[in-house]
């Protein structure tokens, strides 16, 4: 799994526009979106905040708080945790009538190299983890790697990138338009409800300095 995974960020490269398409570059945030294998939406998100790595992993795994950064979630909840590294997670979305709500099954396993400080979470479908739920779609082929590398200035440069089946018979530029405004709105709030969490985690160290209410100097 932890070659799986730097596979995946050596992948993320934010220098090649190839057949990407501009989302939005408000509020810091810069998102893009392909298509791939035809009808499959991908979606990258990136944005530098003030913030340690190791304060991401005790955000993921504070599920009471998911409504608070993840845009339309409603609950999570963390069905099994086999190593100390991964969870298999169930997450569910609310939606606006007509269409129904939805969630996923997944399997996220990190790895972080402290020579680089750069933490990387791999994100994988689970959905044979937990039954369907009624009245509830499940979305499938959930497949996506977040990149948080740790800067000498204290920035945190943060990247997402996935894809997954939404399920049902949504439109596709109704599906798109949903997924690029949520992605958008959660890396908006991403930083400030980091600061909550600003420790280290297991052996990862946090080095954070909060810089936000800081006075210039005066000449």
């Amino acid at each position: 799994m932890v070659g799986y995974i730097w596979v995946l960020a050596l992948a993320l490269d934010t220098t090649s526009t190839s057949n990407w398409q501009l989302y939005s570059r408000a509020d810091d945030v810069q998102v893009h979106f392909r298509y791939a294998n035809g009808d499959t939406l991908e979606i990258q998100a990136e944005k530098d905040i003030n913030s340690c790595a190791a304060a991401f992993l005790h955000l993921l795994e504070d599920t009471d708080r998911i409504s608070d950064w993840v845009s339309n979630s409603r609950n999570a909840t963390i069905l099994e945790q086999p190593q100390p590294n991964t969870h298999i997670v169930h997450t569910e979305f609310r939606a606006i009538w007509p269409v129904l709500n939805r969630d996923m099954v997944t399997h996220s396993s990190w790895t972080y190299d402290a020579e680089t400080a750069t933490l990387l979470l791999a994100i994988k479908d689970a959905s044979d983890a937990l039954a369907e739920q009624k009245s509830t779609v499940r979305m499938t082929d959930v497949d996506g790697v977040w990149q948080l590398q740790e800067s000498d200035n204290g920035s945190l440069n943060v990247i997402y990138r996935g894809q997954a089946n939404p399920g049902g018979r949504i439109p596709r530029a109704l599906a798109r338009s949903t997924a690029l405004r949520a992605i958008h709105q959660t890396f908006r709030v991403l930083d400030e409800v980091l600061l909550d969490y600003q420790r280290s985690y297991q052996h990862i160290p946090c080095e954070f300095a909060d810089f936000s209410n800081q006075q210039p100097k005066s000449q």
